[in-house]
């Protein structure tokens, strides 16, 4: 009898402190949830991706709202699409030749289909584009 008496004085010590730690948990998530819930959503000009887009953490410090989740587009990225979705409004994509230096996967899917021409070059020679940094003077005079 002893040892169930004993079992349930120890039982009565750490009851309240897992109730205390399961409200502690319960807590964090709802302020982990309310959070998320109060997160901005964004639209993503490139994909069209709606919602929350992730926070970045570079060297300059932390950057909220940075990346596309889906085509993991950075705040210049979209940017420089809707200035050349801009900019198609008054040039034809379509008549202009292309030397793309390092492209983003995201722009080269869309410039190729759009443009009369489309090269790409990057330093890496990722993706069977022309490597090296002068490959743009291997390419006919005044093409560009």
């Amino acid at each position: 009898m002893s040892r169930i008496h004993e079992a349930l004085k120890k039982a009565e010590l750490v009851l309240p402190l897992l109730q205390r730690t399961r409200s502690a948990i319960e807590s964090r998530i709802r302020l982990l949830l309310l959070n998320q819930f109060k997160r901005l959503h964004f639209v993503c000009p490139i994909c069209g991706y709606e919602g929350v887009f992730l926070d970045r953490n570079a060297e300059t410090g932390k950057r909220r709202h940075a990346e596309c989740p889906k085509c993991h587009a950075l705040e210049r990225h979209r940017l420089q699409w809707l200035v050349l979705h801009e900019l198609q409004k008054e040039i034809a994509l379509s008549q202009l030749r292309v030397l793309h230096m390092a492209p983003e996967p995201f722009f080269e899917t869309r410039l190729r289909t759009s443009c009369r021409s489309y090269i790409t070059a990057d330093i890496s020679g990722r993706g069977g584009r022309s490597k090296g940094r002068s490959h743009a003077s291997l390419l006919p005079r005044r093409i560009f």
